[in-house]
């Protein structure tokens, strides 16, 4: 992480006087935060991910990893909260469509937000590794969204596939959390709403997390 984006995750984060708020949650002086503004000292790998945990959990207050949505066939992502709208390529660089469209202050924490998307889509547990099928063309479309609770991901299609309800996936990436689910991923159903479902795989995760 470089100095560019310290202060441009910082002001995702907190506003205009982003520098005393991040450096008391990170837990080091206003001297610090200043150095690295400076490129007096660099900011470390630790640090780093610090950051990035603050950014997922700001993330998670506009929806988090399920705001967005991915289709690899057009190489576009939609961030429903903002309609931001993403385009990719094959190294994962991200090209934000309508920035204009969008307040400048947060695109810093939106683009972050859809790389980690994109990301957790490449990289996620094999036992979320689901094919769907689009409905409404008949072709194998690989979209689902994701949204993480309590370190387990809840995954379902962007679209309904089943007139009778919703059917939703629970697993983790962490192993001792995966087994407490079996060894592989939990199946929900819900002929009631998609909502339900989630709430009901929330529900679950709570039991056993």
């Amino acid at each position: 992480m470089n100095s560019d984006q310290l202060a441009a995750f910082g002001r995702s984060l907190y506003g205009d006087r982003w520098q005393t708020a991040l450096a008391a949650d990170l837990n080091v002086a206003d001297r610090t935060m200043r150095r690295w503004l400076n490129g007096e000292n660099p900011i470390s790998a630790p640090v780093a991910a610090e950051i990035r945990q603050l950014l997922l959990k700001r993330l998670g207050q506009i929806g988090g990893i399920i705001g967005y949505s991915i289709d690899i066939s057009t190489r576009q992502m939609l961030h429903h909260q903002t309609g931001a709208w993403f385009r990719f390529d094959d190294s994962r660089n991200i090209t934000l469509l309508n920035a204009a469209l969008v307040d400048p202050d947060i695109v810093p924490l939106i683009r972050f937000g859809a790389e980690e998307a994109l990301r957790r889509y490449h990289e996620r547990d094999p036992a979320l590794s689901h094919t769907w099928i689009d409905t409404m063309s008949g072709r194998e479309s690989s979209v689902q969204i994701e949204v993480e609770y309590k370190d387990f991901l809840i995954a379902y299609p962007r679209v309904r596939l089943d007139s009778a309800g919703w059917t939703i996936n629970v697993a983790s990436n962490y192993p001792h959390l995966l087994n407490r689910i079996g060894g592989r991923a939990l199946v929900i159903k819900s002929g009631v709403s998609l909502d339900a479902a989630i709430a009901e795989a929330k529900r679950r995760i709570d039991q056993i997390a």
